[in-house]
């Protein structure tokens, strides 16, 4: 298991010390790609109330969800049916999700997130209050990154800039009786298509990593620890720079690493897990001739939807 890295070390006052803190952040992104937060700041009763809201969400009728489809107006909000996120020759995804976040100004669908949100509208406000404080913690993080490599991390994410990010409550459903590990996963191997993820994981066991070594690893956490990883998004534009970052001291950049979601043994009840995906203005420019909303649109269509199928609970 990882250390802890504990959030406050980039806020303290000392400037050598915030120099070390942001260089073991970076240290720990290239060789795991993941890392566990700890005193990150996240009010634990707020967690708890959005777990709450989300075993409510996943009670209603699956036709109510569904009339909470996003689509075709933007796949990446409302709520996403088992099979929504499939690759083709992968496993059937036991996994449906609702999506919020808020838009950037200029969007077509500004202020417009409730129209996609089922329960109590005073309940989307709790959601969204957690969306904000993770808002923060991965816009910090990114730019501890960017600065650590040497670069400027305005050019990578403004503190103010409007974002196009998303946040997910993601549940995993209780297995069917005749499920088998050759037709039903958890999670697919995969790489997060955005900046950074900061994730509120799950209670019960299952997260697995590749590391830069190729080792995959179960990936544990304690009660209260949050967990971030890069993303494909920053690493393509880390990239893009690569001759302005000191090869010397950085031979390896960070990467987005492949994860899934195993199913383990004495755990197959419901799974909840809540990650926040950091993305810039859809606007902004990536470095390969493409913006984030480009980027975005081509990860999208490596996706392929298919049927959904009925889970017994």
């Amino acid at each position: 298991m990882t250390q802890p890295f504990n959030l406050q070390r980039l806020c303290v006052p000392s400037d050598e010390a915030r120099r070390t803190a942001r260089h073991e952040l970076t240290l720990s992104m290239i060789r795991v790609g993941f890392t566990r937060l700890v005193d990150h700041g996240v009010d634990s009763a707020l967690v708890e109330r959005v777990r709450w809201i989300t075993s409510q969400l996943y009670t209603l009728p699956e036709a109510v969800l569904l009339a909470c489809d996003g689509r075709p107006f933007d796949v990446q909000r409302g709520y996403g049916p088992i099979g929504t996120e499939a690759y083709e020759g992968q496993k059937l995804e036991l996994k449906r999700m609702f999506s919020v976040g808020d838009y950037p100004g200029e969007h077509p669908l500004y202020g417009s997130y409730p129209l996609f949100w089922p329960l109590d509208p005073a309940d989307l406000v709790e959601v969204m209050r957690l969306y904000d404080a993770l808002l923060e913690i991965a816009i910090l993080l990114t730019r501890a990154i960017v600065i650590d490599l040497g670069l400027p991390p305005d050019d990578f994410m403004r503190p103010s800039e409007r974002t196009d990010s998303v946040f997910r409550l993601l549940e995993n459903p209780a297995l069917p009786e005749d499920a088998t590990t050759a037709s039903f996963c958890r999670n697919n191997r995969h790489v997060d298509s955005g900046m950074l993820t900061v994730m509120v994981p799950a209670t019960v066991p299952g997260l697995v990593v590749e590391g830069s070594d190729g080792v995959a690893r179960q990936f544990g956490c304690e009660g209260g620890e949050l967990v971030v990883n890069t993303g494909r998004l920053l690493e393509l534009m880390l990239a893009a720079r690569r001759a302005e970052i000191d090869r010397e001291r950085f031979p390896v950049l960070p990467t987005a690493r492949p994860h899934w979601v195993e199913i383990v043994p004495g755990h197959t009840g419901a799974r909840n897990s809540f990650p926040f995906f950091l993305w810039p203005d859809p606007h902004r420019p990536i470095g390969d001739g493409r913006c984030a909303w480009e980027h975005l649109r081509d990860e999208l269509t490596r996706h392929k939807t298919r049927q959904q199928v009925r889970v017994s609970s």
